[in-house]
């Protein structure tokens, strides 16, 4: 029974090697030949298969993401220094700024956000007329995100709604802003 399990391998293992006597190109070579190349040339050197630098960022993708990012980024910055200007122009309500600054100040101190063990190194809250402003500074960038969405989740009486900016500083150091508005 061993030597009828050989015969056929064996069989086959000999039509294979005439095979590839008969025809020593492989089936990939075949195909290779049937279909022109057309060497790449760039205009900066003329040179086949060479692509300048302007040509190669020019085709990147991740050159145009980074653009991208860039330009948001950028238009991010403008708002937040539009919300920055809107609240400052505030008047102060000294009634309902003391009021606001009390009831965040308890927020920050909370047992919920206590229980999280995650302090800012430095924060502050100020309050206007329709607006508050609260800033925190973090040496780690998950523990601000962390802290500021515990901190967010507690200021519903307070705040109507809320604009959150995280961002590291050139210090690097994490920077909490919040800008919310009056209910």
């Amino acid at each position: 029974m061993r030597f009828g399990v050989m015969l056929p391998l064996t069989a086959v293992g000999a039509v294979v090697l005439a095979v590839l006597a008969i025809s020593p190109h492989t089936a990939n070579e075949k195909i290779r030949e049937t279909i022109p190349v057309q060497p790449m040339r760039d205009a900066a050197d003329g040179l086949p298969n060479a692509r300048s630098a302007a040509v190669m960022v020019a085709q990147d993708p991740l050159h145009s993401l980074l653009s991208e990012q860039d330009r948001v980024l950028t238009e991010r910055k403008r708002f937040l220094d539009a919300m920055d200007a809107a609240y400052r122009s505030e008047p102060v309500d000294t009634a309902w700024s003391s009021i606001a600054e009390h009831a965040l100040v308890g927020v920050a101190h909370s047992p919920a956000l206590a229980e999280t063990g995650i302090t800012p190194d430095a924060w502050s809250t100020q309050c206007r007329s329709r607006s508050c402003k609260v800033t925190a500074v973090f040496g780690d960038y998950d523990d601000a995100q962390d802290w500021a969405n515990f901190f967010l989740t507690g200021t519903g009486s307070t705040l109507a709604q809320a604009e959150l900016s995280i961002q590291r500083g050139a210090d690097n150091a994490t920077h909490v802003l919040i800008f919310g508005a009056r209910r």
